[in-house]
């Protein structure tokens, strides 16, 4: 095993993975080779292996740097037996745009990938893990934190999954921000309402003062009359 040359092992950065070279149990090969290949040129894999039918080799913390084509080789009576394989690794890319956080799930190879999916997973006080609905896109936009998984499949099914964690701070900022905004348009209704009781008042002491100075003439004849009536009287009481 791998049973074929150009097998895809997957494996989520941070992982472990079992990289596989295993031969038949009737054959016994005097000395095995596991190798990563690079351009131009090939580097041995650092790990010692011993002569057994299982040369695989396990990888306990995967790496970007991981990505690539390995080859196994061992030697049965005299013959070179060689398998190729290619190591996916796959991880979750955080962007931020326009107030919300972006997850990508990206393979540095997806050329057999056929879909998608995102599960968000929730844990309550007792540790009972649930999962919501499952989103069907390569980039999503999550309104909530926590634990994201996206799993991606190819024609023969489910290939492998990765994790990652969204900071709940971001959400909580985020939603901070609708509390900050209402605060604002309430300061702004209550200033508005004052004003407009200052006009209203100020409209009703100016139609006050229209109202006392619409007939000034006719006040001073009025006062006029009244004081030459005063004046008579005054004049009969010495008479």
């Amino acid at each position: 095993q791998p049973p074929k040359d150009d097998t895809k092992v997957y494996a989520a950065v941070g992982s472990p993975v079992t990289l596989p070279c295993v031969f038949s149990p009737d054959l016994n090969p005097t000395s095995t080779v596991f190798e990563k290949t690079g351009v131009g040129k090939t580097l041995a894999f650092s790990r010692s292996l011993q002569t057994s039918s299982d040369a695989s080799v396990p990888i306990q913390e995967v790496t970007s740097e991981d990505q690539g084509k390995y080859r196994c080789a061992g030697t049965v009576q005299g013959r070179r037996l060689t398998r190729t394989m290619q190591l996916v690794v796959a991880k979750i890319i955080q962007s931020k745009k326009k107030g919300s956080v972006g997850l990508t799930c990206q393979l540095s190879d997806a050329s057999e990938v056929t879909k998608y999916e995102w599960v968000h997973a929730t844990y309550d006080l007792n540790g009972t893990k649930s999962e919501g609905p499952i989103l069907k896109e390569q980039t999503i936009y999550p309104e909530h934190g926590g634990e994201w998984t996206c799993q991606y499949y190819g024609k023969e099914g489910f290939l492998g999954n990765v994790t990652t964690q969204v900071l709940t701070q971001l959400k909580s900022s985020q939603s901070g921000q609708k509390p900050s905004n209402k605060g604002v348009v309430i300061g702004l209704s209550v200033l508005l309402v004052i004003l407009l009781l200052i006009l209203a008042q100020t409209y009703k002491n100016h139609q006050r003062r229209k109202r006392v100075f619409r007939y000034p003439a006719m006040e001073t004849i009025v006062h006029t009359v009244s004081n030459e009536r005063e004046e008579k009287e005054k004049s009969r009481v010495k008479a």
